[in-house]
């Protein structure tokens, strides 16, 4: 009966060790490209050219506006932006310089020449430091010529 208690026991400790990892996989950020898909060539947009629309969601990451948040501090930091939110960093064709998007609406880059793209899109927390571990999706696609 004792070897059948401390059986019960382990058996009891192992699920639940599962449930702790499985927990905490669920709760990690991740950012999900939706469309267009890795490799592909958009299409000019009719009406609007050579436009990209990049549809893209997060998990377990709020993307939040920077509108509510007008309390800055010194660190950088923004009032009201938790361990989980925060705002995406869109660069695109590795230039030095970056946009921030922050809003689940799909992100539009107009004005691309025919030809292969490349766009990088990261998650950061507040005051635009990126998250540890790094959450960032890279996409590369070809913008159709007319």
């Amino acid at each position: 009966m004792h070897t059948m208690h401390r059986f019960r026991i382990f058996a009891l400790l192992l699920s639940l060790a599962g449930v702790l990892c499985i927990a905490s996989a669920a709760g990690t950020a991740n950012l999900v490209i939706d469309s267009p898909k890795d490799g592909e060539t958009v299409q000019q947009t009719p009406g609007l050219g050579p436009v990209a629309i990049i549809k893209l969601h997060a998990e377990n990451f709020k993307i939040e506006s920077l509108a509510g948040h007008d309390a800055m501090h010194h660190d950088g930091a923004m009032d009201g932006m938790g361990e989980n939110s925060g705002h995406v960093h869109v660069t695109v064709d590795d230039n030095s310089w970056y946009w921030v998007h922050s809003n689940s609406d799909p992100v539009v880059i107009a004005g691309l020449s025919a030809g292969p793209h490349k766009v990088t899109l990261e998650l950061v927390g507040a005051g635009h430091k990126p998250l540890n571990p790094p959450v960032k999706q890279v996409l590369n696609f070809t913008m159709a010529g007319k």
